[in-house]
């Protein structure tokens, strides 16, 4: 059996990391890829063009990593954590702003002064 059937039968003819079912293509996991299923992955053209390719990477694409890193692949669980590493170095680090005002110290002493009577 080669390594592109075996990484098809594993990932049921899917990209390991979106689940797209074209243009797959086996993806040695650096730095070890030596070329075994435990160090190697199939992707899809857009997964492997994005890693290869830092600074190219489409945000929406990357939500697939959500699912992905729950893999039972070693292989698959590194590459979801790199991709989404480096995904996050892009990203804003302020939070963004609260949609509503928050709670006033007096606010949440009422809060927790009706948590306590409600509880106990």
């Amino acid at each position: 059996m080669t390594l592109e059937s075996t990484l098809l039968a594993r990932a049921d003819s899917t990209c390991e990391l979106c689940g797209a079912g074209e243009a797959l293509a086996v993806y040695a996991v650096p730095p070890e890829g030596d070329g075994t299923a435990a160090q190697s992955a199939l992707l899809c053209e857009t997964c492997s063009f994005q890693i290869d390719h830092p600074g190219n990477e489409d945000i929406n694409h990357w939500r697939c990593l959500n699912d992905s890193m729950w893999s039972q692949e070693p292989a698959v669980q590194v590459l979801a954590y790199e991709c989404r590493l480096a995904w996050l170095e892009g990203q804003p680090v302020e939070p963004p702003e609260p949609d509503q005002a928050l709670a006033t110290h007096a606010e949440l002493e009422h809060y927790f002064a009706h948590l306590e009577r409600t509880l106990v």
